[in-house]
């Protein structure tokens, strides 16, 4: 039997007898229920299309069209053509080229959140507003930290014209982090000054293809519905090779049936809708199966992405997604707490663990505060052990030696020797366990309080200050640093803006 190694980003397979833990909500009748449904969905209730070319794409493809009200009703034998050609797994890759993760079977990486509209600042003990400054140090913390994989869409900074935002922030990953990101578009536009961007990384349009550095957020709008905006990114995703993770959204009793049932359901006929969308535009195209639904908590009107259901039903939609044979991804990696608190740390930690244990290839939020909306710069550091501690758990209880307790069949087991100074001891302690960073407090009461007695969220904001001033990211060659430079400053030119605010 194997496992996979989660350890520093590798997606390689160790041989081994650990089994993988793996936790499952659905019955395999279940499954097949959510996936007959929600094609019956689509053949019979359709699904809205704004974009001309995708009703047209929809139509030709075997579609029944009603252009006046911009509806497309798509076949079952349409949805399973479409999902025959989907790529199994992806494999993404670094800036430098080298093989980062592997979407794939169980594998389970980890991400930073994205678009966060505020910023949690822990000397004034609030959210505010993020800027440049904030954004490159969000950057350069994740290029930093071991167990969060890959970089989120980051802040949206308010500094610069919010018309480049979504390049803005491409730029910044490709500056200043090597690791592979996620983002998306706000306008049509972006998309091309975005692949723009990325192929001067890649050299090439084949060799961004080929290893792709970066994956788009596509949420269609529920109840099944595809924006303009959205299904036109979707459509040139596809065109380009550029993984799109479809990432359906309903809110239970508000933009989605009330049962966590139901909802699945009609996240699952809204991804299908976007297979049959992406193939048809480009057959075979990469697509990595999203989100779904969340809790909508009816006494406050807020979208709790920490709620048990909402990690249910993400757990569950993804279960649908592995039935299907596709990758995987759930965004509940998060809290929704206002500050990096108590409540933060045991809301992420559950919305860790569980869809790790459930083996979704993608976990992203890292960071991420009140809804999704804020993130916090402690609470990414303290988000890396978590995620640690959740690669950890998956790699499994491993036979270690010829016989498992080999020390217990030594000479002087009841003579005083002490398994402190076994060799055996020696062999295995790094390997047997996680040892977490300076966030985590495992000394003596004595000590801690010798230390200062500080908190997790005071170390964090220690460990913030001791890596931004020590890591220096790996630098780009100077020519292609230049082009992103000149790319992203045509943008800001066209706003308006002659000179960005970078350092």
């Amino acid at each position: 039997m194997s496992y996979e190694d989660f350890s520093e980003g590798r997606c390689m397979v160790k041989q081994s007898s650990a089994k993988r833990p793996l936790v499952k909500l659905l019955s395999t009748e279940f499954i097949e229920r959510i996936i007959e449904e929600a094609k019956d969905v689509l053949e019979k209730t359709g699904v809205w299309v704004e974009n001309k070319e995708g009703l047209e794409l929809l139509g030709n493809g075997g579609a029944r069209i009603d252009r006046g009200k911009e509806k497309a009703f798509i076949p079952k034998r349409l949805v399973e053509e479409s999902l025959k050609s989907v790529p199994s797994s992806i494999m993404t890759y670094d800036r430098n080229g080298n093989p980062h993760m592997n979407f794939d079977g169980n594998n389970s990486y980890f991400c930073s959140g994205g678009d966060a509209l505020r910023v949690w600042d822990s000397d004034l003990g609030q959210l505010r507003e993020p800027l440049t400054e904030d954004q490159i140090k969000y950057v350069k913390l994740v290029d930093a930290l071991d167990d969060i994989d890959a970089q989120g869409a980051a802040l949206v900074v308010t500094d610069v014209p919010k018309e480049i935002m979504d390049r803005y922030q491409i730029f910044a990953f490709l500056r200043y982090s090597t690791k592979p990101h996620f983002a998306g578009t706000h306008s049509k536009e972006g998309f091309q000054v975005i692949k723009d961007l990325l192929v001067t990384i890649r050299g090439s349009e084949k060799a961004l293809r080929d290893k792709p550095l970066d994956w788009f957020a596509i949420c269609p709008s529920p109840p099944l519905k595809w924006s303009d905006l959205l299904c036109h990114d979707l459509m040139r995703c596809a065109q380009n090779g550029i993984p799109a993770v479809i990432t359906p959204m309903p809110l239970t009793g508000s933009t989605g049936p009330i049962t966590m049932g139901g909802s699945i359901v009609q996240a699952t006929a809204e991804h299908l809708s976007g297979v049959v969308i992406s193939q048809l535009a480009g057959r075979g195209a990469p697509l990595i199966w999203g989100t779904g639904p969340l809790a909508f908590d009816m006494r406050w009107g807020t979208t709790p992405f920490s709620a048990i259901e909402s990690i249910m039903m993400s757990m569950a939609c993804c279960e649908v997604g592995k039935y299907l044979g596709l990758p995987t991804r759930t965004y509940v990696g998060c809290s929704d707490a206002k500050c990096p608190d108590s409540q933060a740390g045991l809301e992420t930690g559950i919305g860790t663990i569980l869809p790790t244990l459930a083996g979704i290839n993608l976990i992203i939020n890292s960071g991420m505060l009140n809804f999704e909306s804020a993130q916090s710069l402690e609470k990414l550091v303290i988000d890396n052990e978590i995620c640690g501690m959740a690669r950890r758990l998956v790699q499994g209880i491993t036979p270690r030696g010829e016989q498992l307790a080999e020390d217990l069949f030594t000479e002087g087991l009841y003579e005083g020797k002490h398994f402190l100074l076994s060799p055996a001891t020696m062999k295995w302690f790094r390997e047997e366990f996680f040892y977490p960073g300076p966030v985590i407090s495992r000394e003596d009461d004595q000590v801690w309080a010798e230390k200062g007695a500080t908190t997790a969220e005071q170390r964090a904001k220690e460990e913030v200050k001791r890596i931004l001033a020590t890591h220096e990211p790996e630098p780009l060659d100077k020519d292609i640093d230049r082009e992103l430079l000149r790319i992203i400053t045509k943008e800001a030119e066209k706003y308006g803006m002659s000179k960005l605010p970078l350092p």
